[in-house]
Order: C-alpha cells, then structure tokens, then sequence
C-alpha cells in the first residue's frame, strides 16, 4: 500500500513539470526581446466574396517588450516609440469591431499562445467589408499573418 501511494506521489509530481506548452502569455513572459517571423495570406476579393487564402509572403521583425509600473509596452524593429498593450483585451481569440458604420466594418482577431519558455504563436486576422448604398457587398478584403516568436535575450 504504501508503495502505491509513493508511486501515485511520484506520477503527480512528474505531471508538474512540463513546459507549459499551450500556455497563457503572461506580461512577465513577454519582457526582451523576440525574433518574429510570421507567413501573410491574403483572400481576394471575387463579386462581394471571398477567394481561398493564397499565400502573399513573410513578415520578419524583432519585436520588444517591457513592464513599466506593472503595464506592458511593446515596440517593433528599431522604433523608439513604446506602445501600451493589455494582453487581457487584445490578444485572446476574440475578434474586436474596430469600426461599423453600416457602410465599412473592420474587424480585428488577434490570437498569442505561449508554445515553450523561449517560444509563442501568434496569429491575427483582419477583415474589411465595404457595402454601397443598395447595401450590396462592394470590396472585401481579408488578411491573416501567423507564426512564430523566438526569444532573443
């Protein structure tokens, strides 16, 4: 008996010790710097609908993140500009209405998946609708970007 409960001990103390793959990025996960390279697909537009994604090539940039006074700020390549991001809000899977007047609708899906402790995938979606004034779909425009961020220092 008590070899079994040494045993069950030892089977719950190893299942701790993953890597957190699949995990929630964090702010604290987020400080230094990452070497990002994410695939662009673009669908075109055909009559008021949408084509299969084609591939439309790759983006490469560095990407900075620092903690000042517990919020999280971002920079991209070499900009010296610092912009605030709330992680909660923006980059959970939901899809934000940027606008919709009726006649133009932007919207914005923005995904980041922690993949290992030097590691994390992010994938954003943008679409853009514009309607004319017999409410018939005049231009539609859809872009995703996805890939992988690798920690750098």
């Amino acid at each position: 008996m008590k070899r079994i409960a040494l045993l069950c001990l030892v089977c719950l103390a190893l299942s701790g010790c993953d890597d957190d793959s699949g995990g929630k990025v964090t702010n604290e996960f987020l400080v230094g710097k990452w070497d990002c390279k994410l695939k662009k697909f673009f669908a075109k537009n055909e009559n008021g609908k949408l084509s299969d994604y084609a591939k439309d090539g790759e983006i490469i940039f560095v990407k900075e993140y620092k903690l000042d006074q517990g919020k999280l700020y971002s920079k991209k390549d070499n900009s010296k500009d610092w912009v605030y991001i709330d992680l909660d809000n923006r980059y959970t899977g939901k899809t934000d209405v940027i606008r919709d007047d009726g006649f133009r609708s932007l919207k914005v899906t923005t995904l980041m998946t922690k993949k290992s402790d030097n590691q994390y995938f992010i994938k954003e979606e943008f679409f853009l609708m514009e309607r004319d004034t017999d409410n018939k779909n005049r231009y539609v425009y859809k872009t995703n970007a996805e890939g992988l961020c690798t920690r750098i220092k």
